[in-house]
């Protein structure tokens, strides 16, 4: 399997290293926006996570622990043994546990529009309908670029720039057609578990962690904001007027975040 990269900013090594990881049906191209008004502070490294992208899929990757583990694999190959990670929707899922797995090789931690339950449970009130998830990932199963644009709908529902950021999305959709649907598809499944204890651990490590919200967002909804009020060791803000993907909508904003966080 071969984990595709893709590089911004400053030359590796030559100024603090930011992996950048992108969310569920996405690839690494979403950063764009974003990485041109850090590329003055920090050497970027963009990540399409397994089966996404341009990065290709093998078995043993199609669970969070075995992306955890392609993605460590390629960064030592690539000359990158630590950095800051941010990572957005199941990305942060993605980041947390690899920061729990590679503690040593992880400087600090931002995750964006990240629920700790993305699906709706007895006593998880903020999360997605458990039966509209599921018939969410039967549609993919059989009509899977519908089902990704319908997908870009529910992430800038709300925005008042959520015109222009659904033309955004599905343009990048589109540019790359053909992701591995299969592994995209185990994915979802990765996305469908409950995640607070994940996040209960990474607050009581010793890794500086935030996790960023955004208020107009209906996949990771503000109001999981008083859990993560209640984890101590962790800072939380909500990003006001942004829906799921404010890389897009406000990038100055979020990249004001991101030199707080990293400061």
């Amino acid at each position: 399997m071969k984990l595709h990269l893709s590089y911004a900013g400053q030359p590796l090594h030559q100024a603090p290293t930011l992996v950048l990881l992108h969310g569920w049906g996405m690839h690494s191209e979403i950063w764009r926006p974003l990485s041109g008004l850090l590329e003055d502070d920090f050497s970027l490294v963009l990540v399409d996570l397994p089966g996404h992208g341009r990065s290709q899929a093998a078995a043993e990757s199609s669970t969070l622990n075995g992306m955890v583990t392609e993605i460590h694999n390629a960064l030592l190959q690539a000359g990158i043994p630590q950095a800051a990670w941010l990572g957005w929707s199941l990305g942060g899922i993605v980041a947390m546990t690899y920061a729990l797995t590679y503690r040593e090789n992880i400087t600090s931690l931002m995750t964006l529009c990240t629920s700790p339950c993305f699906v709706a449970r007895e006593d998880w009130a903020a999360g997605m309908d458990a039966e509209t998830f599921a018939q969410f990932s039967e549609a993919f199963k059989t009509q899977p670029q519908k089902t990704l644009q319908r997908f870009a709908m529910l992430q800038v529902q709300g925005s008042a720039s959520a015109r222009q950021d659904l033309k955004q999305l599905k343009s990048l959709i589109s540019s790359i057609p053909d992701p591995d649907y299969p592994a995209v598809s185990a994915a979802l499944e990765v996305l469908e578990a409950d995640y607070r204890s994940l996040f209960s651990a990474a607050d009581q490590s010793d890794l500086p962690v935030t996790h960023l919200l955004c208020e107009l967002d209906t996949l990771a909804p503000i109001s999981a904001t008083e859990y993560l009020q209640q984890l101590p060791g962790s800072a939380v803000a909500v990003l006001a007027g942004s829906s799921h993907v404010p890389m897009l909508s406000d990038p100055q904003m979020l990249a004001g975040r991101i030199r707080e966080h990293l400061k």
